[in-house]
């Protein structure tokens, strides 16, 4: 550009220069100034609208091409976000079938009928504990199925909504699609309105020039030594006319270059934005993850320090749900197997082991009866440090009281 002004300030400074021969031109006859004005004037004049209209396309198909270019890089985010979609809908429905599978399996699940026998002498339970039991069992059976049906809801909740995105990103894409072609055959359009266009006009053909110069064909006649001062006005006025052309041009790729360079400045940015939300997401990642493993290290310590008070049970406090939320529960499990599922004489252990752990916590050593002691033999039963009462079903007609 500042090559283009030094030229353009010189091809002026030469046409000032030949101003200096605008007295000798007064004597010249009377007219033929204004008809080389008149024949200056309908050349600018007619190449300047061809020059705007020339500019005004090449501003609009460089619009068009930044369009384009924008449509594209949009169609191929797009195309990355219909395939996660895709990818995603594809995993909740996997989940969902094995979650389906897992109901009906949970479903098909019956009551043992050997749990109605009393595991230690085989006879058949009163029938309120296999009540008892039967009810315990469709509890655990009710509650793993609404746990189960809750979850399927759930991923096909988030499967359906994945599919109505999919949906919208499909009907976008195909928007940009549109879009996009729209463009392209507006360009094509504009480049071949561009192409008809010449880089300059022609004006000799004109009914108004052909009359200018029959003019000044019969004045030069009287004027043909000043004919080389006149070429060399009309050569550089031609020059300067090509300088300013190029001088436009040159203007119209600086401004280009400068939104590029915005541009390029705003994609930096965003690139230093995504990287530090990014190390924002790992931070939170990793604090979640060491609060997880806290709280299970927290949950181990109370339940370890719990059961070490009993002798042969143990007690689960917390149990780890499918979304690894924790839910407090309280327990007991004689040799693995929980309360709810031991035999009546095996409840009576892990009852009086519980009372004997309590008796030595709170220093308070009481008489302990137990109800249906014949469950049990005196092999199993634990060694209480108190007065134990035992209660057994016998034949007698009365009441008879048995001291050892």
């Amino acid at each position: 550009k500042n090559s283009l002004n030094e030229q353009i300030a010189d091809v002026k400074s030469k046409i000032a220069d030949t101003d200096k021969q605008f007295e000798e031109y007064q004597k010249l006859p009377d007219g033929i100034m204004e008809l080389k004005f008149a024949e200056s004037d309908l050349v600018r004049k007619s190449n300047e609208e061809n020059i705007k209209k020339r500019r005004e396309l090449d501003d609009k198909i460089t619009d068009l091409k930044y369009a384009i270019d924008k449509c594209v890089r949009d169609c191929d985010i797009s195309v990355m976000e219909i395939d996660k979609a895709k990818k995603n809908i594809e995993s909740y429905e996997l989940e969902l079938n094995t979650v389906r599978d897992l109901w009906k399996s949970l479903n098909a699940m019956q009551f043992d009928k050997d749990e109605e026998n009393c595991q230690m002498c085989g006879q058949k339970l009163p029938q309120e504990k296999i009540d008892i039991l039967v009810s315990d069992f469709e509890e655990r059976k009710a509650k793993s199925l609404a746990d189960t049906t809750e979850r399927g809801n759930k991923l096909k909740s988030l499967a359906d909504s994945e599919k109505e995105r999919l949906k919208k990103l499909n009907d976008g894409f195909s928007e940009l699609v549109k879009e996009k072609t729209n463009k392209k055959e507006e360009l094509l359009s504009l480049e071949k309105k561009l192409s008809e266009l010449p880089d300059s006009i022609d004006v000799t053909g004109t009914d108004e020039y052909k009359s200018i110069q029959s003019q000044l064909a019969e004045k030069e006649q009287a004027m043909s030594q000043m004919n080389n001062a006149d070429e060399v006005r009309k050569s550089l006025n031609a020059e300067l006319e090509d300088l300013q052309s190029q001088l436009i041009e040159c203007e119209k790729k600086m401004a280009m270059s400068q939104k590029n360079i915005e541009i390029d400045e705003r994609i930096s940015e965003l690139q230093e934005e995504q990287r530090i939300t990014a190390q924002k997401i790992a931070d939170v990642e990793k604090m979640l993850y060491l609060l997880d493993e806290f709280i299970k290290y927290k949950l181990d310590k109370i339940s370890d320090s719990i059961n070490a008070m009993f002798d042969g049970i143990s007690f689960k406090l917390f149990d780890i749900q499918l979304n690894g939320g924790v839910k407090e529960v309280c327990e007991i499990t004689y040799n693995g197997v929980s309360f709810a599922s031991l035999n009546y004489g095996h409840k009576i252990i892990s009852g009086l082991i519980v009372i004997k752990a309590l008796q030595k916590l709170y220093n308070a050593y009481l008489p302990v009866f137990v109800d249906n002691s014949e469950a049990i033999n005196s092999f199993n039963m634990p060694q209480m440090n108190c007065q134990l009462i035992q209660l057994r079903v016998s034949d007698d007609k009365e009441l008879r009281i048995e001291t050892e």
